[in-house]
């Protein structure tokens, strides 16, 4: 009765834990190489499979789904007459020339004037002796003699300019507050220190993992020792206080400028600049022999005026014609022509019976199969491993 109890525990506690297990039932086993340090084995327990009970049985099974097809039947076709417009109504725009007409009148072509005519001048041929060629004196030139000398040239005249002397200032310092004097407050800020405690992280569980027994798949009850860590917590030493004092004035010291004596001017004399220059000078000049050739003389014969011209101051009235002009006797327009549609007759195909469609059934297609199906499902329990210690 004691072992019966006890196996009623044992598989209700299994059953507590499979359903605490953190870990999938098909996860990796629990072996040695995976225990946490600190872990402790508490108990494990056997797998054991009871396998499932199948049966063959035949079915009625679709070897081919009903299907429908669409039987297209054609249209048919005739033939139809209809009046098409070939070219649509135009407007077009014609332009009138003007019309004119000739009309004559009579125009100005000369106005009236004084014409004064000219009656030339008589003349009558004299014979006289004329000079062909005047007397000449020829000259005849001895060429000049020249040699260097040595010049000296201003090449920069003596100028005068003046330079400002800037006025002249020293500096003088004096003593100048710039803050006056305070009490100021400062605040001294609390001091502080780390202390250091320790304190529970993880108090540790109790949690089932798989492992391996003698080739068996086995559930093992694990627990891990709690876990401690070291935590820092700042403390106040001493809290913050306010410190007063009183800050002195502070001066600074200002420099200015105090003249000492005011600009004035300076006139400098630059003098010439003076440069030696070589020149060609002339020893002798030139001298001229005046050779005279006599003058040549020639009779001609010449016309002179015997009666000079005179001018003779005749009246000549206007010039009149008649001309003819064309004149506008209606001006050009714009003249709008309106041409009619064009149509023509055409043979076309037209649709007498459209189209049809109708649907089209197959029946669906059976056979029948056997098939493997299951009558009771595998079963799994735990069993207690109360000898042999495993290796987890």
């Amino acid at each position: 009765m004691l072992f019966r109890s006890f196996g009623y525990a044992g598989a209700a506690a299994v059953a507590v834990g499979l359903t605490a297990a953190p870990v999938d039932a098909g996860g990796p086993w629990y072996g040695a190489k995976d225990r946490v340090h600190g872990e402790r084995v508490l108990s494990c327990y056997k797998q054991i499979r009871k396998p499932a009970v199948y049966k063959t049985v035949h079915e009625r099974v679709m070897v081919k789904p009903a299907t429908s097809r669409v039987v297209v039947t054609p249209a048919r076709y005739g033939w139809t007459q209809d009046r098409v417009l070939v070219r649509p109504e135009r407007v077009t725009h014609r332009t009138v020339p003007a019309v004119y007409r000739t009309v004559h009148e009579r125009v100005l072509v000369k106005p009236a004037r004084d014409r004064v005519s000219v009656i030339p001048p008589t003349y009558r041929t004299v014979r006289e002796r004329v000079l062909v060629r005047p007397a000449v004196t020829e000259a005849r030139t001895t060429p000049a003699t020249y040699r260097s000398v040595a010049e000296r040239v201003m090449v920069k005249p003596a100028r005068q300019h003046v330079s400002k002397i800037p006025a002249s200032y020293r500096t003088v310092a004096r003593q100048v507050r710039v803050r006056p004097a305070k009490t100021m407050a400062y605040r001294t800020p609390a001091t502080f220190k780390t202390v250091h405690k320790q304190v529970l992280v993880d108090p540790g569980k109790i949690y089932w993992k798989h492992s391996r027994h003698r080739r068996n798949a086995v559930l093992c009850q694990v627990q891990t020792p709690p876990r401690y860590a070291m935590t820092a917590k700042k403390v106040m030493v001493a809290p913050a206080r306010t410190v007063r004092h009183r800050v002195p004035a502070v001066y600074k010291t200002v420099h200015s400028k105090q003249l000492m004596s005011p600009a004035r001017k300076v006139v400098h004399t630059r003098p010439a600049v003076y440069r030696t220059w070589h020149k060609t000078v002339m020893v002798t000049p030139p001298r001229t022999h005046h050779i005279t050739r006599p003058a040549v003389y020639k009779t001609v014969a010449r016309q002179v005026v015997a009666t000079p011209a005179r001018h003779v101051r005749h009246h000549v009235p206007a010039v009149y014609k008649t001309v003819a002009r064309r004149v506008v006797v209606a001006p050009a327009r714009v003249e709008k022509i309106v041409h009619p549609a064009t149509y023509k007759t055409v043979r076309r195909r037209v649709v007498l019976a459209p189209a049809q469609r109708h649907m089209v059934g197959s029946p669906a297609v059976y056979k029948t199969v056997k098939r493997r199906v299951m009558v009771a499902p595998g079963q799994t329990h735990w069993r207690k491993i109360r000898h042999a210690r495993p290796r987890c």
